[in-house]
């Protein structure tokens, strides 16, 4: 550096990479920083988010930007919650590859301490709505990876459960006995299998495709066949004849 020059701040730099849509740019810069430095860029991104509101028409103006901003904070600021209520900004909606968003948020988290990280996903699933998955699913992606990683016992959220079917579905469409065996293994598997079968929504959340993977697993020994037939017969006696119907094709798979 030459003599006199002012050092430069990590903001500015960081701020340059935000403001041109680099995501990746920013991610390699804010993954670098130490300490002090991610306190510099925690502290300037509320400003700046602030600043984009105030001086622009909406969130389309300043789009390119999202997803930057989203690694940015969850790379730099400090508290599981501060990460949680940046995500689930609805300035932040998920308009763009969402996959790769999600994937890159994963990346900067691993970075944190596992006590830190089970504590945002008991957050992040807490704050999940099933009448709002559609648009959340990269924020159930985040947190169902987070509590596998971490082993927590999953909050009771029933969205949460209602994201799991819709992964199992999608997941389970034309699996082979291998892949099946994966899912069963599966830490969320254990741990909401079994409160599926008490949601409240249930009709809204179970269709055929995730019929078709437990009543596969079921006639594979993957899962116990008495059990799943005693869960499903209760919930049918439970509802009688509003019960869903897609219920009634499991019970009928594998009775």
């Amino acid at each position: 550096m030459a003599a006199g020059a002012s050092p430069v701040i990590p903001w500015q730099n960081v701020a340059a990479r935000i403001v041109a849509g680099d995501t990746a740019g920013t991610l390699q810069l804010v993954t670098a920083l130490d300490a002090g430095g991610r306190r510099a860029v925690a502290a300037e991104l509320p400003r700046h988010l602030a600043e984009l509101k105030r001086t622009t028409d909406g969130w389309w103006e300043w789009r390119a930007q999202i997803p930057a901003l989203r690694v940015a904070g969850a790379a730099c600021l400090p508290g599981p919650g501060a990460v949680t209520n940046w995500l689930y900004r609805r300035d932040f909606g998920w308009r763009d590859d969402h996959v790769a968003d999600a994937g890159r948020i994963l990346g900067v988290l691993r970075r944190r301490p596992e006590p830190w990280r089970a504590d945002l996903a008991r957050r992040m699933v807490e704050r999940l709505r099933a009448s709002h998955l559609d648009v959340e699913i990269p924020h159930w992606r985040i947190a169902a990876s987070l509590v596998r990683e971490t082993g927590i016992e999953p909050p009771p959220n029933d969205a949460f459960v209602v994201g799991w079917l819709r992964s199992l579905g999608a997941a389970g469409q034309a699996a082979r006995r291998p892949d099946l065996e994966r899912l069963a293994r599966d830490p969320l598997f254990v741990r909401l299998l079994p409160r599926v079968f008490d949601l409240a929504g249930l009709g809204s959340a179970l269709s055929g495709a995730q019929v078709d993977v437990i009543a596969r697993m079921v006639h594979e020994g993957l899962l116990d066949r008495a059990e799943i037939l005693d869960r499903v017969a209760g919930r049918l006696l439970a509802d009688g004849a509003a019960a869903v119907p897609a219920l009634t094709e499991l019970h009928d798979r594998i009775a």
